[in-house]
């Protein structure tokens, strides 16, 4: 459910109105809560952001403490059985799965206009990465990213070269990478932690249900694309947050907590942010 009591406009194009609530969820004991509606201003949340995976692996799963069945892969289910309650303690959060009635069109369809605002006031954005992307063996490889943007990397050669040895033929791919709305919640948010789902082995997965066909421009291989785009997002997103004594220090900030999965912050922005973000915000061209 999402209620506007009075709608407020500013210079920043994604400002969520006074008024705007919106039902969010915390654990209490093990257990989730029912959904409350709460206000976006003056609630300290977090917001949840992922990718769904491809159609054939989504199905109503029965989840442990939580009521009634979440429309989720099996991988995701096994994430928010295991570990979500660990990863969000008792803060409020606000999840499109959890707090949004998956079997109500309308409702599905409302929430959208209301996104860009959620994750802009959240705290704090966790990023739930799928198994089948960067692991942690590649976090060993490359171990100190502290020069990743230098010409000529040690760091992006050894991630290269761990990649050629250990995951030739493997689509090695991210929900950060590969769909439009995780970037833009992801630009909206000042403090992001990523997080990532179990491994448990390599999938073969058809790039169709994963790659938005406003990327397709993006280098088509998988360790062309992994390395650009996590370059480009890591720039971008220290581009739209305020104006940094140190911007490479923010930038690799942010390529440190993607390998580690850990935690990445910049100041507070009051720049104009996208709520549509283009090819160039990946690092890629425009056709």
């Amino acid at each position: 459910m999402v209620q506007r009591v009075q709608k407020h406009q500013s210079n920043d194009t994604v400002s969520a109105s006074n008024g705007l609530r919106v039902e969010m969820r915390r654990y209490r004991a093990g257990k989730l809560g029912p959904p409350e509606l709460m206000p976006v201003h003056g609630t300290n949340y977090i917001a949840i952001s992922h990718v769904w995976g491809p159609p054939e692996t989504l199905s109503w799963q029965d989840i442990v403490g939580i009521d009634g069945q979440v429309y989720a892969s099996a991988e995701k289910a096994k994430f928010l059985s295991e570990r979500m309650s660990l990863v969000v303690g008792t803060d409020y959060f606000w999840m499109d799965i959890l707090c949004i009635d998956q079997h109500d069109k309308a409702a599905k369809v409302a929430v959208t206009q209301d996104i860009p605002s959620i994750f802009r006031f959240a705290q704090r954005t966790i990023v739930i990465r799928e198994s089948t992307g960067v692991r942690q063996c590649c976090a060993s490889a490359v171990a100190d990213c502290e020069h990743w943007f230098n010409h000529d990397s040690q760091a992006q050669r050894r991630f290269m070269d761990h990649f050629e040895k250990s995951h030739m033929g493997e689509d090695l791919l991210e929900g950060l990478f590969t769909r439009l709305w995780v970037l833009q919640e992801v630009l909206l948010s000042d403090n992001i932690q990523f997080v990532q789902c179990d491994y448990s082995g390599p999938k073969y997965i058809d790039p169709r249900y994963w790659i938005d066909e406003s990327l397709l421009a993006l280098p088509i291989l998988p360790l062309g694309h992994l390395r650009n785009c996590l370059h480009g997002i890591a720039v971008s997103w220290e581009n739209y947050g305020e104006v940094a004594r140190d911007s490479e220090k923010v930038r690799l900030q942010f390529v440190q907590a993607f390998f580690g999965c850990t935690t990445a912050s910049r100041a507070r922005t009051s720049k104009t942010l996208p709520q549509f973000p283009t090819q160039s915000d990946f690092g890629g061209h425009s056709t």
